[in-house]
């Protein structure tokens, strides 16, 4: 054999050598840093539950393919882009679940146990939070808590009353009228068609008709209109809509008809 061709059957060896290093290389890297990234999000969790002092006992296990977080081999989270959910089968489970809940919340800065009464109203029907939420699947529950911004918590000592002057302006807040909740309750003036909505959700025990009063800047009565509610097994949404109003209304009140 010539030296010529000996000199390229060495150069094709070194190449072909040197390719497959490449790729293992590469594939090597690539799962080291998979790896590290779902380590992360399990250490992360694993630290919010611990430290709110609800989980300190408890044994917590990952599967980084599925993304499955599992607290003593019984209470599932899943870990999806910018929230942990929770499929409740057993009803009474909803205590631990609204303590992981309450554990996600502190980590964002509210104090412990503050969110509880909020998570348990919102697996109840009873209101829409805002950062936690419920839907029903296949007669089970399925409980979301965003854990990147704190939840619109509802705290029953600020809530508003029955027949008091609300600003429209005013936001994140509940109004309690006998065993009736109002809730995410939000205004919109159209200024063309002279139309004011007021929306938002109501959940009660029974069937009820309420009075819905807008008023100006000083606080005069515009217009009232009523509203039928009919009980359902959750909330209901609700809108109201106050025709030929010529000056965009500043405040309002609702009460129940008796």
């Amino acid at each position: 054999m010539s030296r010529k061709k000996k000199i390229l059957i060495a150069i094709g060896v070194l190449l072909f050598l040197s390719l497959i290093i490449f790729l293992v290389f590469k594939k090597y890297n690539k799962t080291i840093t998979l790896k590290t990234e779902k380590s992360e999000e399990y250490i992360v969790l694993r630290e919010t539950l611990y430290d709110s002092d609800y989980f300190k006992g408890s044994r917590f296990n990952y599967n980084d393919e599925k993304k499955i977080f599992t607290i003593n081999d019984e209470y599932t989270i899943n870990i999806k882009n910018g929230y942990y959910t929770m499929d409740i089968v057993d009803e009474d489970d909803i205590e631990e679940y609204c303590k992981i809940v309450d554990a996600v919340e502190m980590k964002l800065g509210f104090t412990k146990g503050e969110s509880i009464k909020t998570c348990e109203m919102v697996l109840e029907g009873k209101i829409n939070a805002s950062g936690i939420n419920v839907t029903k699947y296949e007669g089970h529950k399925i409980l979301s808590v965003n854990n990147r911004e704190k939840a619109i918590l509802y705290i029953e000592d600020s809530s508003r009353n029955q027949d008091e002057d609300i600003s429209l302006d005013e936001q994140s807040y509940t109004i309690n009228i006998d065993d009736y909740i109002l809730s995410s309750i939000n205004g919109s003036y159209d200024e063309d068609l002279k139309i004011y909505n007021i929306c938002g959700n109501i959940y009660g025990e029974e069937d009820g008709d309420f009075i819905f009063t807008i008023a100006d800047e000083n606080k005069e009565t515009s217009k009232e209109t009523e509203y039928k509610y009919e009980k359902e097994d959750s909330y209901v949404p609700f809108c109201i809509e106050f025709k030929d109003i010529n000056i965009e209304p500043k405040y309002y009140k609702v009460h129940l008809n008796d």
